[in-house]
Formats: C-alpha cells, sequence, structure tokens
C-alpha cells in the first residue's frame, strides 16, 4: 500500500494519510497492513492514521498517529475522544496533543465484593466508584458505564437470586450522585467463597487408622511391581543359565 505513496516533497510538510491496522490487534481484523519502518521509509513528517478507534502514537520520527474518533459510539469505545492538534515549525513536529471533543463518555467500573458481607456495605462501595468515576472519567461530560460485579463474596447466591432488585438499586444510586449518569448494563461475575476448611472432612483418629494402612498397602504393592519389571528379566536369563547347567 505505502509503496503507492508518492515520494517526499523536499522542503515542505509533508503529511500521509492512511487507514490501516497496521499488523491487527485482536479488536480489529488485518486491515491495509503496514508497519512503522515502511511508513518512516516515505520521509514523510507526519502520518495521520484512521481504522483504529483509540488515540496511539506509534512514533515520533516521524509522528504516526491514530487520532481516534470524535465521540465513542459505544461501550467498546470507552475513555476520551476527540483529534490530536499538532504543533508544527521549521518543518518539524514541535508537539502533538489529544484534544477531546466527545459530547458523551463511556466507562466499564469493576465492582470488587470481596469481604462484603452485607447489602449496605455493597451499596456504600457502589457509591464510591460510581463517584470517582464521574470525578475521574467523565470530565463535566454524561457518563455511561457499565457496571461489573466480582470478587469471592458471601452474598454471591443472593445477588444472583435478585439480579432485577440489584439493577435497579445501582440505577437509583447512580441517579443519586449524578443526574447525567447513566447505567448501561449490569454484569455479575462473583462468585461463592469457598471455605476449605469447612468442606475438608472431620476424621477422628480411628478413620485416620483406617486410612493409613490403606494408603501403606498399595505403595509396597506398587515398589514390588516396579521391582519386578525391572529384575524379572535378569531372573529369567539366571534361571535359565542354572537350567542349562545341571549335569543330565
Amino acid at each position: 500500500m505505502t509503496l503507492q505513496y508518492p515520494a517526499a516533497v523536499s522542503g515542505c510538510f509533508n503529511i500521509g494519510v492512511l487507514h490501516t491496522s497496521m499488523g491487527g490487534n485482536a479488536q480489529d481484523e488485518a486491515y491495509a497492513p503496514t508497519s512503522v519502518p515502511a511508513l518512516a521509509a516515505k520521509h514523510y513528517q507526519y502520518w495521520a492514521l484512521g481504522h483504529v478507534h483509540d488515540y496511539a502514537v506509534l512514533s515520533q520520527e516521524p509522528y504516526i498517529v491514530y487520532p481516534g474518533v470524535l465521540q465513542g459510539r459505544n461501550i467498546r469505545e470507552t475513555g476520551q475522544k476527540g483529534a490530536v492538534l499538532v504543533e508544527v515549525e521549521d518543518g518539524a513536529v514541535l508537539s502533538c496533543k489529544p484534544v477531546a471533543f466527545d459530547v458523551i463518555r463511556w466507562g466499564r467500573l469493576d465492582v470488587d465484593c470481596s469481604a462484603l458481607e452485607t447489602r449496605e456495605d455493597l451499596y456504600q462501595r457502589m457509591r464510591t466508584v460510581l463517584r470517582h468515576a464521574v470525578e475521574a472519567k467523565a470530565d463535566g461530560r454524561p457518563l455511561i458505564v457499565r457496571v461489573t460485579f466480582t470478587g469471592a463474596t458471601t452474598m454471591h447466591a443472593e445477588l444472583h437470586r435478585n439480579r432485577e432488585l440489584l439493577r435497579n438499586e445501582v440505577r437509583a444510586i447512580a441517579g443519586e450522585i449524578e443526574g447525567s449518569l447513566w447505567i448501561e448494563k449490569m454484569s455479575l461475575e462473583t462468585r461463592e467463597v469457598v471455605d476449605l476448611d469447612a468442606r475438608a472432612p472431620e476424621l477422628d483418629e480411628a478413620d485416620s487408622q483406617d486410612l493409613l494402612p490403606c494408603w501403606i498397602r498399595r505403595r509396597p504393592m506398587l515398589i514390588c511391581w516396579s521391582y519386578w519389571r525391572v529384575t524379572s528379566p535378569y531372573c529369567f536369563r539366571k534361571h535359565q543359565r542354572q537350567r542349562m547347567a545341571k549335569p543330565g
């Protein structure tokens, strides 16, 4: 693809525009694949790339930049979205800074339920997580979030049983914190607390004495079987030699 681009014009600030996934990644299929060395070989001063919707600077010599998209469209496009402001002087890039243009922002939030024992504990943690998201992610914009509950908790079964109640409580708490904070979806990925001590069978002294001989009986059998397999060819040959050595 880059071979079709014209050579850089001497004395000018050359900008290349290319819709490409570079080498591809987990989120995007390979599209017009190329590489940083291949783009740098054109001797352009700046490459403005499209296809990937996240801001990224792949190189500074020359500048090879994904500006991202102007507005996140769904939960897969989280965080600040916008364009880049490039400052140029004497044919060289002085700076390249992202500038936010999005009017609504998307985000993902994890609420760790570990060590929580009551619903009130859970709601309090939820308030803390949502408030922090508004302060750190929204930047004064409406914020749409997907909330995922994680961790091992004694409330695991109760939360899954009353999923609709939890969903309504999450939305209500979000409304209390900020009128422009919306819940896109709630996901439950908690798990039960495993008490290994409680699950282990309690054995009295008689039980342990019954189990111990059983294990001991098996082990000598395995040892003898292994020994027989190793020594049996030798024993067979020795027996044959003894028979052949007998007179008459």
